[in-house]
Order: structure tokens, then C-alpha cells, then sequence
């Protein structure tokens, strides 16, 4: 029978022969059950305890004699006996493995030199190791950027960092483009649109779905200057009034001027004053007498001359008395030159004023003055004054301090008359007599009243000089003014034009003394207005007066536009002229073209065709001029604010700009773009989209100084763009594959162009492959360019492989990728063609990495774990960041490890999950106090699968020892 290995060492080195070993099919097993009281059976939770697994091996011991043996008999005490678990191997399953050590006594039957005896080794794992395998389980993906959104053709969005896929070669392929801006505000929504060019540019317009039509189109903005025809002169149109005439240049006599309607004059009002006076006694007026309210009112009394009796003097009054006196000493009162008032319970003395024409319904202020003496002793005597037919009835209280005890009094009182009716309306002056008994009379010496009115001055005028300087080839002046002339009022215009004095004007007519064509440099115009009335309550008035005179119109006048290289539209399909002239009776414009730059002209009138459909505008140059004529020139033709031409372009899309507008017209068009190059990208809604990034991290395999890259790339046609990059690693001389503006690919290693070819528009596979000093290039399956290297290709130092886009993150290749494998190895032309012509996409195998791009950035492959064993096997995990994460997370599906730490590119993660321990760069104190609470170390199950996070950026290879039980 065969023998055993236990602790490196074979049992036939010491003598012994196995002759049985005792193996159980499995090791002890203990299911998971409880019991309850009541139920029936237990509770089964689906697991089992495993125990530690035994093996008896019976062993024959033969040697030459006593001695011999127990030496060896030692030697094999001391070759079993260990204090740890040492690999146990049976001959009879060489591949596999189990740790155990010694249990148990191993009694020896002894017959003479030889003996047989049980050897028991206990085994705390119950399961065999076999191979010792290394298995990748995670490539980094792809790593794609792009700052914000961007959009599909069918106008669904694509999150921030993720690429758009269209159809490829195999199912789908990725596409990376260079940033762009949507000039187009109606997108998403196409209707008719004007776009502001640069001119001279290159544009292209794509669509989805439809077509477009493309018009350069050229506005010639209008200056005033050149709208109309130019004057001989400048033009005078002011207003006449005291804000535009300076001071020193205008007159004003009796009027009144304010700033409404552009300047309004009227006669100036004034304050007049009438007095009356009856002063029976020559009495002086005290002078310490003041009447208030208001102020302004001075006593000024006019003539006091007279005689003294029974005819005072008066002035403006006449004086009469309805006293009928008795007694000598009544009529002896009245001959000392005061009537007296008083007798019976009230006298009258009537002072009669006749008021003029104008006073009727006239509102006055009034003033009255009373002096005289009065009875002493009697107390409460009173005057008062009334006007005949108003029925008022003003009561006069003396208000000498000492009236009632003094024979002299006065008063003064001022108030308001209302509704005068003239030569009807008389003063009444009464007395009513106080408390007491007796003959008591009061008498008056002095009636003083005064009465103001406002009213108009009768008569006024304004008189302004107006310089005509720059007027030339006089073609109209006259004034304007709106006048305002109640009856009994009037307003006279009068000018003088040269020095001579003023002749009457009629409003509107023309000026006199001026004359069609004149040259009216240094002239001056005077204007005279006067204003009158013969009733002082109304006055005339006029305002906005205004002074136009006119220079003559010089024609005719001819205007030629800029001229405009036509070249870049090419063929011209529709044209035409736009401008919306105005041209009154006696007046022309003519419109003409030019193709040759102004050296021959012809006729063309607003709205005809420009050019003849199919027309090559090749060298052709554009030019417009218009001619302005008139017969009456005081009129002028008006081409307007704007002459502008529309030319259409045959050729779709591609615009060079021969102006700086562009207007494009939608047809059946559900999306569209216009981007400032010669090429389309991916549609984006109006605004900007961020150029866009992607690259996978170059693995260690690859950096052996052989390899072989493949990939479908789509040929567009489009040979205007500068240089498209494919591939490019980091370094960016080391490994480039391009595509050059003729339309050419070419490999450049260690910064030289190695290898050139062309293709048509359309799929093909390329393939790059290096080996050593050798260089080949393969297209569709086939060599089409080789070279010999000057020194080996060494990716020793590069981290990134960048796909459609360089290094730099520029130079965007724009087209469609598919179906990129990465080798480690160098591919035979025989592996390459058969690869080509399978139809089917590259399968991934080895160290080879695929990525098929079929609506993902991951590469090829699985997540199944290759176990051959029997047994749940832990494993090593060691991962290999890309880029910088937060965190990494490894699952089995069921239980997980999750180490929430900064993670940066080049950072190494060890997750031992048989010791069950993490390491970060080698250092457990760097990844330990990140393990979350919630972990599970995990075995690897046969058949199993696990997953990891974050994928794309991380390396992940599991290192286990397959198990059996």
C-alpha cells in the first residue's frame, strides 16, 4: 500500500509501511435543529455544524534489529509530534492537502524488530487543499467624463459621466466627440431661424430626420444721412418762447408768459383802486389808524377840498339824509358841519356811489373809515352800514377805548362785495342808539371808502429776434402759433426780415421778405405779437408759436453698398432683394446689382431675383447701389432702414459664410444643430456640451514589451477635421493610432509614424501589434503596413490607454468605436484574420481584455469564480485602484466586505479573508479602523460568483486554494 507526507517528509523515510488508512466520507456532521415543547420534530435552520475531520492510519514498522529500532522508533516520535498543524498529504491523492497533527496514543504491537501501530491525526479543517490559484475577477472598465448632461438624437438625456452608444459593428458602439455649442435656439423645436455668423467661417448644419434650406443673407443697415436726400442747409424748427429765445433777444411789454403748450402769452393782470370820500368837518385822517387784513390797502384819501355846511365836500359820493329835524339845536348840530344821527331809535344817512360797467358781478375787497363823536354816557351806540339791493347789514362797533366815555370816535372795517349791479347800488351809513334815556345823537365827521378790483392791462406786446443762419436754397418759412381771441379782444403777428420795420403776418402764410432759393447766412427774423382788449375781465391769449423754415433737398444723390465676396455660397439656388422704399409724387429711386464688384450695372427692383438658380457664384463679388432723385425739393424719396439681399445655398449642410447671418428654414426636421466647424457632432440642445474623455487603465501584463490592440472603428467620411485620435496612452508618444485630415490612419510608436493605411467609408478592424523591434498594422483582418522599431515599444511608465480622444482630452475622434480588445500576448496573422472573418466580436481569454461597448464601459467577462473544489474555500483579495474612490465593497452575493476609506490611483487594498484581515498599501492600521461593522468575511463557493464596487476603476484579483471534502 502506498505511504504518506506529513510535515514534508514521506513515511517510507522511516521504515513504514501503511497498511490501512480509515477515511469517513465526510467529516462529523451536526445539523442545525431545535426543539420545541409541542412540536413535532424540530426546527431545521437550513445549516450544519461540521467537526473536525480524523484519519487512522495503520502502520507496519520493520528493522534489522532491537536497536535499529527504537532508533527509529524515536526518529518517528519526533517527526509526528508537533504543536501546530502541518500539511498531510496521501500518496493516493497526491493533489490534495490537509493540515493535521498528531491525537491520540499510538500504541505499538512489538513482535522482535518490527511492530504495527495506529497513528491518528485530527484535523481543525476538515476540508483538503488543492491547487493554489490567482484569478482575475474585475478589470477596470472604462473611465468616462464629461461635465454635464448631454443629449441622444431622440432627445433623451444622458446623465453627467456617461457616454451615448448608437449601433455598431456588434450590437452597440460608443462614440466620443469633442464639446460643442448648439448655436440654434429653436433646437429641439426647429422653425424658420437667423443665426449671427462670423464671416468667412466654416458651419455645419445637421439634422434629424429632413432637410434644411440654407440662405446667406446680407442687411444693409440704412444710415439717416443716406436714407433720403441730403439738404442744401440746415433746417429751423423751434418754438417761439421765452425758453428758446435768450433774454437779450426777446422783449416782453404788458404780458404774461407761462411754459404750458409750449409757451403761452397773455395780457399781464393788474390791481386797480377806486376811493370815495365825504368828509363833512375837514378832518385829517388819523394817521395812526391801521386797516388790516390785508395790508396792502393804504389810507390814502383823495381830494378833501370843499365847502362846510350843508354841502360837504365829497368825492365820488353824494350825500343826502332821510333826517327830518325839529329843534334849532338839531339843525344848530348840523350846521357845525356833521350831520347828526340819533334822535329816534335810528337815522340814515345815505352816501350814494354809482359803481362803473365793468363792475357788474364782479367779487371787490372794500375798505370803510368812519369818524366823528358821540353822545357820552350812552353805552351800546352803534353805526352801521348797508348796500342798497345786496341786503347785508354790517354792524360798526366804535372801538376808540374811551367811546363811551369821550365824545370822539372811529372806526375802520374791510370785507368783500359780491354781484355789484352798476348805478343801482348806494352806501347806507345808520345810527342805532344804546342803553339810556335822553336826547343823544351821534355825529359823523368823515367817511372814508375804498374798493379794489383785479383786471387786465388793455394792451401788450412780446417782440423776439431769430437768427436764420445756415438756412440755404430757401425752399419754405413760415410761423405757426395757436391763438386764442374772446370778443372785444385781439392778436396782431408782425415781422421784420431786414431792418426795414415790422409788416403784418398772416399764421401759416409764408414769411415776407423771403424768397424761394435764398441763401440765408447771417439773416436775422424779428417777430412781433401784440395783444389787446377793450374789456379788462378777458384777455387773448397765443401759444406754440412756432418758426419753420426749410433749406431745399440737393439731388440727386447716389449711395453704393458695401460689395460682398459671394464665393463661399457656391452653386445659388433662390435669391432676392428686400427693401421697402418709400417714394412719393416727384420723386424717384433706382436700385442696381452688380456681380462683377461695381465695374458693369444693372436694374433690379425690390423683390426680384438676385441671381439665376444653378448660378456659380465662385469669384463672383456682390455689390448694390441706389440713386435718389426729385423735382420738388421741398420732397424727398426714402429707401428706408434697410436693403437686404437672400441667397440660398445648393449644397446641404457644410456652410462657409459669405456674410454674417445666416437664415435657415426647417423642412420635416424633428432636431436640429449648427456648430462653428467642418463637421457634425452628437446633437445638443441650444447652448454648450463639455468635450468628453474616456480611458482604461493599462494593466502590468501590458507593459512587457509585446502586445496586440484591436477594434471596429467607423470610417465616416469626413476628412475635414485636423487630426482625430483613437488611441493614445498617457505619455503620448509611446502608442498613438490617429486618423490625419487626407483621411489616412497612422500608428506612431515612440514618437515616430511607423505605420500608414487608408479605408473607405464604413466599419473596418484594425489591429496594432509589437514585438520587440517589430511593428505591423492590420486592416480587416489583413497586413497592410510594416516597420521596424528603433528601439522596442515600452509601456513601462504609462498608467492610461486613452480611447477616442488624445491624452489631453482634445482631439476627439467623433465616430463610432467598437469591440476593443486588449492583448498581452502577440496575435498571429492567422489569429487576426480568423478573428475578422468569425463575424462575431473578440472573446476575451487570458490576460486579454475585451470591451464590447454594448450600453456599458465594462469589459468582458464574468464574475464566476473557477473553483474546482468541493468546499467553500476562503480567498485573498487584492485590489489595484485606478482612480480615487471613497470606499470599495466585495460580495459574494450574501455576505460582504465593505472598507470605507480614501482610496487614491495606485493604492492597494489586501483583503485576506481566511486570517480575516484588511491591509491598505501592506499597513493593517491604514484599512482596519475602515472595515464596517457590518462585514462578513466570506469563502468562495464552488460555482459562485462575486461582485465588486466600484467596478470600472479597480483591478481586483482573488488568490485561493481550492478545498475538498
Amino acid at each position: 500500500m502506498t505511504g504518506f507526507n506529513f510535515n514534508g517528509e514521506h513515511s517510507s523515510t522511516y521504515n513504514l509501511t501503511v497498511l490501512n488508512i480509515q477515511r469517513s466520507f465526510h467529516a462529523p456532521v451536526q445539523p442545525r435543529l431545535i426543539t420545541a415543547p409541542g412540536k413535532r420534530g424540530a426546527y431545521n435552520f437550513n445549516d450544519s455544524d461540521v467537526d473536525m475531520l480524523a484519519f487512522d492510519v495503520q502502520v507496519l514498522l520493520l528493522e534489522k534489529g532491537n536497536q535499529e529500532y527504537h532508533k527509529t522508533r524515536r526518529k518517528i516520535a519526533q517527526w509526528l509530534f508537533t504543536n501546530e498543524e502541518k500539511p498531510l498529504v496521501f500518496d493516493d491523492e497526491p493533489d490534495k492537502t490537509y493540515l493535521a497533527m498528531l491525537s491520540g496514543e499510538t500504541n505499538i504491537d512489538r513482535i522482535g524488530s518490527s511492530g504495527t501501530a495506529k497513528i491518528t491525526f485530527v484535523c481543525s479543517d476538515p476540508y483538503a487543499r488543492g491547487e493554489t490559484k490567482t484569478q482575475r475577477i474585475a478589470n477596470p472598465g472604462m473611465v468616462f467624463r464629461r461635465e454635464g448632461v448631454r443629449y441622444r438624437e431622440d432627445g433623451t438625456v444622458v446623465t453627467e459621466n456617461y457616454p451615448v452608444f448608437k449601433e455598431g459593428r456588434f450590437s452597440q458602439a460608443v462614440v466620443i466627440e469633442e464639446g460643442t455649442t448648439n448655436l440654434l435656439d429653436t433646437a429641439s423645436y426647429p422653425v424658420l431661424e437667423t443665426v449671427s455668423v462670423n464671416e468667412g467661417e466654416d458651419y455645419f448644419l445637421s439634422t434629424v430626420e429632413g432637410s434644411a434650406e440654407i440662405r446667406h443673407k446680407r442687411a444693409y443697415n440704412i444710415s439717416e444721412e443716406n436714407r433720403r436726400l441730403v439738404k442744401a442747409g440746415k433746417d429751423i424748427d423751434t418754438f417761439i418762447n421765452n425758453e428758446t429765445i435768450p433774454e437779450t433777444d426777446r422783449v416782453l411789454d404788458g404780458l404774461l408768459y407761462s411754459t404750458e403748450n409750449e409757451g403761452t402769452y397773455s395780457l399781464q393782470p393788474e390791481v386797480k383802486t377806486v376811493r370815495s370820500l365825504a368828509n363833512f368837518g375837514k378832518k385829517d385822517i388819523d394817521p395812526s389808524i391801521v386797516i388790516e387784513n390785508p395790508s396792502d390797502f393804504d389810507l390814502v384819501p383823495p381830494d378833501q377840498s370843499g365847502d362846510i355846511g350843508n354841502n360837504p365836500p365829497t368825492h365820488g359820493m353824494e350825500y343826502t339824509t332821510d333826517r327830518v329835524y325839529t329843534s334849532t339845536e338839531e339843525q344848530s348840530e348840523f350846521s357845525m358841519a356833521s350831520p347828526a344821527l340819533g334822535l329816534g331809535e335810528s337815522s340814515t344817512i345815505k352816501l350814494s356811489h354809482t359803481f362803473p360797467e365793468w363792475s357788474r358781478d364782479r367779487q371787490m375787497v372794500y375798505r370803510v373809515y368812519l369818524e366823528g363823536n358821540n353822545n357820552s354816557g350812552i353805552q351800546g351806540n352803534t353805526f352801521r352800514m348797508t348796500i342798497d339791493g345786496l341786503g347785508e347789514v354790517y354792524y360798526l362797533d366804535p372801538t376808540n377805548p374811551d367811546v363811551y366815555n369821550a365824545w370822539k370816535f372811529y372806526y375802520a372795517h374791510s370785507g368783500l362785495m359780491d354781484n355789484i349791479k352798476d348805478g343801482e347800488n348806494r352806501f347806507y351809513i345808520g345810527f342805532r342808539r344804546g342803553e339810556g334815556e335822553g336826547d343823544f345823537r351821534g355825529y359823523l365827521d368823515l367817511v372814508y371808502f375804498e374798493y379794489k378790483y383785479d383786471g387786465y392791462v388793455l394792451n401788450g406786446f412780446a417782440e423776439f429776434s431769430v437768427s436764420l443762419d445756415g438756412v440755404k436754397d430757401l425752399a419754405s418759412a413760415k410761423i405757426n402759433a395757436n391763438v386764442t381771441k374772446p370778443e372785444g379782444t385781439d392778436v396782431v403777428f408782425e415781422v421784420d426780415t431786414d431792418g426795414t420795420g415790422f409788416v403784418p403776418y398772416s399764421i401759416g402764410d409764408p414769411i415776407p421778405g423771403l424768397s424761394d432759393g435764398d441763401d440765408l447766412t447771417g439773416k436775422t427774423v424779428k417777430i412781433r405779437i401784440s395783444l389787446s382788449t377793450t374789456n379788462d375781465r378777458v384777455t387773448p391769449s397765443v401759444n406754440g408759436i412756432k418758426l419753420e423754415v426749410v433749406s431745399g433737398y440737393i439731388t440727386p444723390k447716389t449711395v453704393t453698398l458695401p460689395v460682398t465676396d459671394v464665393s463661399p455660397i457656391g452653386i445659388a439656388k433662390t435669391s432676392k432683394l428686400i427693401a421697402r422704399p418709400k417714394i412719393p409724387a416727384d420723386t424717384s429711386i433706382l436700385i442696381e446689382k452688380s456681380l462683377d464688384g461695381g465695374n458693369t450695372w444693372s436694374k433690379i427692383n425690390p423683390g426680384d431675383t438676385i441671381v439665376e438658380e444653378g448660378t456659380n457664384l465662385e469669384g463672383k463679388q456682390l455689390a448694390l447701389r441706389y440713386t435718389l432723385s426729385t423735382s420738388d425739393k421741398l420732397i424727398t424719396p426714402d429707401i428706408g432702414e434697410q436693403i437686404e439681399w437672400k441667397i440660398e445655398q445648393e449644397r446641404a449642410n457644410r456652410i462657409t459664410t459669405a456674410t454674417t447671418e445666416v437664415e435657415l428654414t426647417p423642412v420635416d426636421v424633428k432636431r436640429w444643430q449648427l456648430e462653428n466647424k467642418t463637421y457634425p457632432t452628437g446633437w445638443h440642445p441650444t447652448g454648450e456640451r463639455k468635450p468628453e474623455t474616456m480611458y482604461t487603465p493599462i494593466t502590468d501584463s501590458l507593459k512587457s514589451g509585446v502586445g496586440t490592440i484591436g477594434l471596429w472603428v467607423y470610417e465616416d467620411g469626413h476628412t475635414v477635421q485636423n487630426l482625430r485620435k483613437i488611441l493614445e496612452t498617457d505619455g503620448g508618444e509611446d502608442l498613438m493610432f490617429f486618423r490625419s485630415s487626407d483621411g489616412s490612419y497612422s500608428v506612431r510608436m515612440n514618437g515616430e509614424t511607423n505605420l500608414v493605411y487608408s479605408a473607405g467609408i464604413g466599419w473596418h478592424y484594425w489591429v496594432i501589434r509589437w514585438d520587440g523591434l517589430n511593428a505591423d498594422l492590420f486592416l480587416d483582418g489583413q497586413p497592410v503596413s510594416s516597420d521596424q522599431l528603433s528601439k522596442e515599444l515600452s509601456l513601462e511608465y504609462t498608467e492610461k490607454l486613452f480611447v477616442g480622444c488624445s491624452a489631453s482630452g482634445t482631439e476627439q475622434f467623433n465616430s463610432l468605436i467598437d469591440d476593443l480588445a486588449i492583448y498581452s500576448t502577440v496575435l498571429t496573422d492567422t489569429d487576426i484574420a480568423d478573428i475578422y472573418n468569425s463575424g462575431i466580436p473578440a472573446e476575451a481569454e487570458g490576460e486579454s481584455v475585451v470591451f464590447p461597448f454594448d450600453n456599458s464601459l465594462y469589459p468582458q467577462g464574468s464574475s464566476a469564480i473557477e473553483v474546482d473544489g468541493t468546499a467553500p474555500t476562503p480567498a485573498v483579495f487584492r485590489v489595484t485602484f485606478s482612480e480615487a474612490s471613497d470606499h470599495f465593497k466585495i460580495s459574494n452575493g450574501y455576505e460582504y466586505i465593505l472598507i470605507s476609506a480614501p482610496f487614491q490611483a495606485g493604492d492597494v487594498l489586501e483583503i485576506d479573508c481566511d486570517k480575516q484581515v484588511v491591509k491598505k498599501n501592506g499597513v493593517p492600521s491604514k484599512a482596519m479602523p475602515h472595515l464596517s461593522m457590518d462585514s462578513d468575511f466570506f469563502d468562495l463557493i464552488p460555482g459562485g460568483s462575486v461582485t465588486v464596487e466600484p467596478a470600472r476603476i479597480t483591478k481586483v484579483d482573488a488568490t485561493f486554494t481550492e478545498r475538498w471534502r
